[in-house]
Order: C-alpha cells, then structure tokens, then sequence
C-alpha cells in the first residue's frame, strides 16, 4: 500500500482508470476533475466541469468520461463553517438546498459534464434543469449514460456519444427517459449489471428526519433508504467486473 499525494485533490470523492492507464479523480470539494497517469501522478492535469460538487465518474468505451455534479454553476450553496465535518457539511447544503425550493429561489440544480479521453471538456450543463442533484454514473454496453438523480429520487438515461444507439432524434447528451417511482427513493450510485439491470442505491427515504431539529414523530425513523431497487432489462448488457472503461459481452 501507498499514500499517493496528488497536487489538485479536494475532497476526492470517485475514481475511474482508462484504458491508457490514467487516473481520473472527481473533486467533491470544488468544479473539478484530477486527471493523471498512473505512474506519475506529478503531472495531474485539473479539469473545470461546469458544475459544483462532482461525485459520480463513468468512462465509456471509446474513452469518453462523465461526470455527475450536485449543484450548478452559480448555485450558492450553504456557508460552511471552519472545521465541519462532511456530513455537518452535507447537512447543511441539504437544509438550503430544501429551503431554496420550499421558497422557489431554486427548484432544481446539478447537471454532467462530458470530457474527451484527452481532458478536453466536450460538453457543460448536461441535463440542467431536469436533474437536481446528480449523483453516481454508470455506462451501459452500447455507451448510453445512467445517472442517479438524487433529490428527484430517480435516475435518468441519456443518449451517449455512440448516437446510433439511441432512439431517434436523440443526440449526444439527450434525455432518453426519466425513471421515477414509488420504490426509488434518494439515489446514490446507479450501476449495471451482465443482463442490463440497473441496480440503485436508496440512500436515504424522508429527507426531513435527517436535517429538521424537530421531525414530525411518524416519520423521525423514515431518514435512512430502504435497501437496492433493480430495474429489469432497461439497459444493455455490460462485461463485468467493471475495470477501465466499459465493456460489452462478446
């Protein structure tokens, strides 16, 4: 085991290695993306997303990576005081976040961000507007995206760059379909299986029984989510285990 010190990382969140055999680092603490070689993490290159908060990171089979960012651009989020925990500091965006809507400053927020295999940003502002919080990102065996949608408990598909697989009049970066439903609940990662099922993690159920001093009594024990919902067959089959970018069954 080694501690590799890498110039750039704030808050590192999730990884992905390429099939060049680069590094990819989403920076929860910032609008950025660390990418180096694996070899020599000296020459970290820092990539500026589009948005705020990157968590999720997927990479598809011709090398192209996205990211799923919490917040937009611009999206003032809370005033963190010195020394908060993570959580304390998730908390406290989650309390403004929920304020915001119940107010309707802002009712949504978060959005991906494309990068070509070389680092260059392809595209900003991926589903603004229609996602609000995006979260983890998985990539399916014909490049389509799956990103969780964490405060609008589900999670999308999106046409990705092999535009031939999706349906028609869809481009790179379209919506193809929302999926909501009783049984999603706060979702965090979204991942794929051998058969194109799309497994989701329920995080967290009733947001109020975390972040309210005073939840009401009914629903004080709702805060955690109920387990992992699958979806059956809405992907295409992937080649597990996920190593480097994605893979198809031969």
């Amino acid at each position: 085991m080694k501690v590799v010190k890498v110039a750039g990382l704030n808050r590192p969140f999730a990884v992905a290695i390429d099939n060049t055999n680069h590094v990819w680092v989403t920076n929860n603490g910032f609008d950025t993306v660390t990418r180096f070689p694996a070899d020599s993490p000296d020459k970290a290159q820092q990539i500026t997303l589009g948005g705020i908060a990157p968590r999720g990171i997927a990479i598809d089979s011709v090398g192209n990576v996205w990211v799923g960012n919490n917040f937009s651009m611009g999206y003032p989020i809370a005033k963190i005081p010195p020394g908060a925990s993570i959580i304390e500091e998730f908390k406290l965006n989650l309390q403004k976040v929920l304020a915001d809507q119940k107010k309707g400053v802002v009712t949504k927020s978060g959005n991906l961000t494309l990068i070509s295999s070389k680092g260059k940003v392809l595209r900003k502002g991926i589903l603004e507007g229609i996602v609000n919080g995006a979260w983890g990102v998985s990539i399916d065996g014909q490049d389509n995206v799956f990103a969780s949608d964490f405060l609008g408990s589900g999670f999308a598909k999106i046409c990705g760059t092999s535009e031939d697989n999706c349906p028609a009049y869809h481009a790179t970066g379209d919506l193809i379909h929302l999926y909501q439903s009783g049984i999603i609940q706060k979702v965090t990662d979204t991942m794929i299986d051998d058969a194109g099922n799309v497994w989701i993690a329920n995080n967290w159920d009733y947001l109020p029984a975390l972040v309210d001093a005073d939840p009401d009594r009914r629903m004080a024990t709702r805060g955690g989510g109920t387990g992992i919902t699958v979806i059956y067959g809405i992907a295409s089959p992937v080649l597990n285990p996920l190593i480097g970018q994605v893979r198809r069954p031969e």
